[in-house]
């Protein structure tokens, strides 16, 4: 990393939660972010912060990685003394104080055993300002993993994924219908563009087909085109067939390499949390959910037992610690669950549309199911009012 210049973006959210939470010790809080090598820039995207006594890197996106330490150091001099008891490591070589309106930014390196520091400048940034720098791939897939599972090392992981789906997968954008491979090294994802109607962030859908062509031949060829291949085995009672659904967030600067390797590793992280839960839990079928809280820039994501996340109250009141989320209602229920493929709130014409959808039930003894999008009911209603202001109209006139 030394060869590198050093680029720093901070989400404009993440500096006002800090300012007002406030930094009550040297280690407070641990900065989260996303990092990307372009052309000899070693830039970082810091999108969140986290209460330094918890960890939570299960629930977060796959590349959403430590990058520093936010806390109440007056002087650097303390937090390298901090640091050189064993405690660093490349994931904290940043350093974030905030002393009244004066925001401090710091590099720190470790060098010949001793801890160097630099002061770094850097951009603040929106969200709407984020969102034209980061965009997320969300990727969906079955696979058939052992219930007895008690090894979730990585490398069994990738070994089981690369018997399942191929040394070389491909990826298939669904809303470019095209695919992307490991070889385009020169070519970045910034022409990407989604077709679909834009939500929170944009949220580019992939699927995985297992590439066959990959066997060598004579010249060593390799296809960019899958071949379906398809095999008829016996019925295995310990198998179960999880629903994987993974997160990763990308810099639109980032190389179609890049981008594969990130895709690739999210579904690896994935799989070992899925296999995680089924080592604790081998009768139940896992089920994963994201969620998007307001007041955070990034998803969170949880694993658990099918249709039973609103059991998971320690878990859930450990998300809500951990970000300084507000207690005052649950946000990680499964009606709070994002919808990806849930349409806007305002339709084209500026009406609500299904405002209600997701939403469980209100406890009333008295349901009605009415059919059909909320956009007809209120239009029938606004119908029904110019009916009854034309009869009052008529009446006055007659009155007259």
């Amino acid at each position: 990393m030394d060869a590198f210049r050093r680029e720093v973006v901070i989400c404009k959210d993440v500096l006002q939660g800090l300012e007002k939470i406030g930094l009550s010790k040297i280690n407070a809080f641990v900065l989260l972010g996303v990092n990307i090598d372009v052309e000899n820039v070693f830039k970082t995207y810091i999108i969140s912060f986290v209460d330094s006594s918890f960890s939570v890197d299960d629930n977060c996106p796959y590349n959403l990685n430590t990058c520093g330490l936010a806390g109440n150091a007056d002087l650097i001099e303390n937090v390298q003394e901090y640091l050189n008891n064993d405690q660093f490591n490349e994931n904290y070589s940043l350093y974030l104080n905030i002393v009244g309106s004066k925001i401090n930014l710091w590099d720190l390196k470790k060098i010949d055993d001793a801890i160097q520091s630099e002061k770094l400048e850097f951009q603040v940034q929106t969200k709407e300002e984020l969102s034209n720098n980061l965009l997320y791939f969300r990727t969906c897939m079955k696979l058939e993993l052992d219930r007895k599972i008690n090894d979730c090392d990585p490398l069994n992981t990738a070994s089981l994924l690369e018997k399942k789906i191929g040394l070389k997968p491909l990826f298939y954008i669904k809303e470019n219908k095209q695919y992307f491979g490991k070889l385009e090294e020169n070519k970045t994802i910034d022409g990407i563009k989604a077709k679909t109607k834009k939500l929170d962030y944009e949220v580019l859908n992939i699927s995985v087909y297992q590439n066959l062509s990959n066997a060598p031949t004579e010249n060593t060829d390799t296809s960019d085109f899958p071949i379906i291949h398809q095999t008829n085995e016996p019925f295995d009672e310990e198998l179960v067939c999880c629903q994987l659904d993974t997160l990763c967030v990308v810099p639109k600067k980032a190389t179609y390499t890049q981008a594969y390797n990130l895709v690739y590793g999210s579904i690896i992280k994935n799989v070992q949390s899925i296999q995680s839960f089924l080592a604790s839990n081998p009768k139940d079928l896992p089920a994963v959910h994201h969620f998007l809280p307001d007041t955070l820039c990034h998803f969170l994501t949880i694993v658990c037992s099918h249709n039973q996340i609103d059991s998971y109250s320690n878990l859930r009141k450990k998300l809500h610690n951990a970000f300084h989320l507000s207690m005052d209602r649950p946000l990680f229920r499964i009606s709070n669950a994002y919808q990806f493929d849930a349409k806007p709130s305002l339709d084209d014409d500026g009406l609500l549309t299904n405002v209600h959808e997701g939403l469980s039930p209100s406890g009333s003894s008295n349901i009605s199911l009415n059919l059909g999008r909320e956009e007809e009911l209120q239009e029938l209603l606004r119908r029904m009012d110019n009916i009854l202001l034309r009869g009052c109209d008529m009446n006055m006139n007659r009155n007259k």
